[in-house]
């Protein structure tokens, strides 16, 4: 028996993504980056609760996709298995969060090399 929880992939009619994208999960940077992906003649598509823009290559840039918002792990974990059944390989998840200690100041980036967990999502996910 699999210790999977679901399966996701892709079914008819839903994109194929580029490998590399964003996935906001705050609503407020969530809006403003479907806003950007919009400028940029951006595709939208339907994802869950989230938005899903997909932004073609440039002289700048390659293609990516901008997702989101994914407030909460369930949601978090949902919307990052289908963005991986739609083809990504390289998600930056980006976010904000409260603070458990003094030592951290406004616009310091955190960048963890391990966690406790204890909101019942993760237990399912081997490391």
């Amino acid at each position: 028996m699999s210790d999977v929880v679901i399966k996701p992939g892709r079914e008819n009619g839903e994109p194929q993504l580029p490998d590399a994208g964003l996935l906001c999960i705050n609503p407020g940077e969530a809006a403003l980056a479907v806003s950007l992906a919009k400028e940029l003649q951006g595709t939208r598509h339907f994802l869950y609760n989230s938005n899903l823009s997909q932004i073609p290559a440039s002289e700048q840039a390659g293609p990516f996709f901008v997702a989101g918002p994914s407030v909460g792990a369930p949601m978090a974990v949902l919307t990052l298995e289908k963005l991986v059944a739609l083809g990504a390989k390289r998600i930056i998840v980006y976010g904000w969060c409260g603070a458990l200690t003094t030592r951290g100041h406004t616009g310091d980036i955190l960048l963890p090399t391990w966690a406790l967990s204890e909101e019942g999502t993760s237990d399912h996910y081997p490391v």
